[in-house]
């Protein structure tokens, strides 16, 4: 492998394969990066025959967004975990998705900036969506304590009813919760949300039926804490970007997809 200074300050090594670096600061939330210790993740940019993947996709076909931005993950984005181990992007986790779609497409050179008008201070205002200036809710300053670096996940001690173990939703899970839904129209609203804190170790991409059924057998108690601590943890549940504005200085704005997400 060789390396060499790229123009884009988002990544800083190539390989002979074309694969980059992300560096780890660019997927650190709270100040914690959510992946286990010693975790690597690379992009590849974009091949000219999977730029047509993106062309014409609107943002209102939520299932096409869908596939579109984890067929790019599986085929641009590759984990590379601490025992050396490479696997596929689609085992990123979800709140790192879009970010990394962003990255590439900047890396790639891929046509002008996402951008849309919004008002503040009574002004329209130009904002651009890139990797630089999306952001994310914050993980609540009690729970960052309970992060295991080593293992990936959060392990969250209580007296009363024991250790609960939150695992950032990865891709791969999302991907087969949306095929359980399919396959299973009535599926309760809450149950993504909670996904987090049903598995174990032994079911992390897990059998859906087996998380679904725990999270039917959840007492009412049960629910709210799982839903206590998803709350403060679930950094996705709030996604914006961030622009100066001319009057005020500063703004977040919502993520809008005026024309498309190519």
């Amino acid at each position: 492998a060789y390396e060499r200074e790229l123009t884009k300050e988002t990544v800083t090594k190539q390989d002979l394969y074309g694969w980059v670096d992300v560096p780890i600061e660019k997927l650190t939330y709270s100040g914690l990066h959510l992946y286990p210790e010693d975790t690597r993740i690379q992009v590849k940019i974009i091949d000219v025959d999977l730029v047509r993947i993106f062309t014409g996709i609107k943002d209102t076909n939520g299932q096409q967004v869908d596939d579109a931005m984890n067929f790019l993950l599986k085929n641009n984005v590759r984990v590379i975990r601490p025992d050396g181990v490479v696997i596929d992007g689609d085992n990123i986790l979800m709140h790192d998705r879009f970010r990394l779609s962003l990255i590439l497409r900047e890396l790639s050179e891929l046509g002008d900036n996402i951008s849309y008008k919004d008002k503040c201070c009574g002004k329209d205002v130009a904002v651009n969506i890139n990797s630089e200036n999306l952001k994310f809710g914050e993980i609540d300053d009690k729970f960052k304590k309970y992060w295991n670096s080593k293992e990936g996940r959060f392990d969250i001690r209580t007296h009363k009813h024991g250790t609960f173990y939150y695992y950032p939703l990865s891709c791969d899970l999302n991907a087969a919760y949306w095929a359980y839904v399919r396959e299973n129209k009535e599926i309760d609203n809450g149950f993504l949300k909670l996904l987090p804190l049903l598995q174990d170790l032994n079911n992390i991409t897990g059998d859906m039926k087996i998380l679904y059924d725990r999270y039917e057998e959840l007492s009412k108690e049960q629910l709210g804490i799982h839903n206590t601590i998803a709350n403060n943890i679930d950094i996705a549940a709030t996604q914006y970007v961030t622009v100066s504005c001319p009057t005020c200085g500063s703004s977040e704005f919502p993520i809008k997809f005026t024309k498309g997400i190519t």
